[in-house]
């Protein structure tokens, strides 16, 4: 039986060329003022931040309901270690739990030290600073400024959720979950992007960092208890069938 394809060295050598590639190709690129020039027209961008309804549904509420989410998952790999039906899937909670929380904290260790401005402060939207991208930054031909907009923060909560794949055993139903992972991520991402906190390039790159932490993890806690994850993915259900 073939590797999954989540599972091979092609897509991890795939996935890291395309995220060490697209950073100075974006950055050197106009694409990024392009899109944010169609999401900012008469000195007011597409949606305005202070909406409460629009907050509440792609900010606060999402983030709450993904909090409860990690929860539920620790929760459930908690209970693993002492209930013999879940033992089974603990591995598999394991990596679920590791990059949901990861992927934010990761990406928000990035933030904190990318002095990278977001579009809202830019000088071409009436803002106060230049734009500066992640090239001039690694470059250090960019002045300080002590922005945090580098890259999306908020997006890496919808594209750690991919990692919910490893719950199921069908294919079509990994697809899925990747499929609504991507989509979810890339709506929050937009609205960051249409209220002037983003640019497209954030998004992209915290989707390819994501993407590459998830199967890292994998792997990483698979070699830790010596498991091969092709495996493990395989033989989950038919464990569980003999637990119960």
């Amino acid at each position: 039986m073939s590797k999954p394809l989540f599972h091979s060295n092609r897509l991890l050598g795939g996935l890291f060329l395309l995220l060490v590639v697209s950073m100075p190709l974006l950055s050197a690129s106009s694409f990024d003022l392009w899109v944010q020039d169609s999401l900012y027209r008469h000195g007011a961008w597409l949606l305005d931040r202070h909406d409460r309804l629009l907050k509440i549904l792609f900010y606060d509420g999402v983030k709450g309901l993904y909090l409860l989410l990690v929860l539920g998952v620790f929760l459930a790999w908690l209970t693993s270690l002492f209930r013999n039906r879940l033992k089974p899937w603990r591995l598999r909670l394991a990596i679920v739990a590791l990059t949901l929380v990861l992927g934010p904290l990761t990406v928000g260790a990035v933030k904190r030290y990318s002095d990278i401005p977001c579009p809202r402060q830019l000088e071409r939207y009436e803002g106060k600073l230049p734009h500066i991208t992640i090239l001039q930054r690694l470059r250090g031909d960019a002045p300080v400024t002590g922005s945090q907009c580098y890259p999306a923060g908020h997006a890496s909560g919808g594209f750690s959720l991919m990692a919910l794949l490893f719950l199921f055993n069908s294919a079509r139903a990994r697809r899925r979950v990747v499929a609504s992972a991507l989509a979810l991520g890339w709506i929050t991402g937009a609205y960051k992007m249409a209220i002037g906190d983003h640019f497209f390039s954030h998004t992209w790159i915290t989707m390819l960092w994501v993407s590459l932490l998830m199967l890292l993890i994998a792997r990483v806690v698979c070699a830790l208890r010596r498991q091969n994850l092709s495996q493990l993915l395989e033989k989950t259900g038919e464990s569980v069938a003999q637990a119960g």
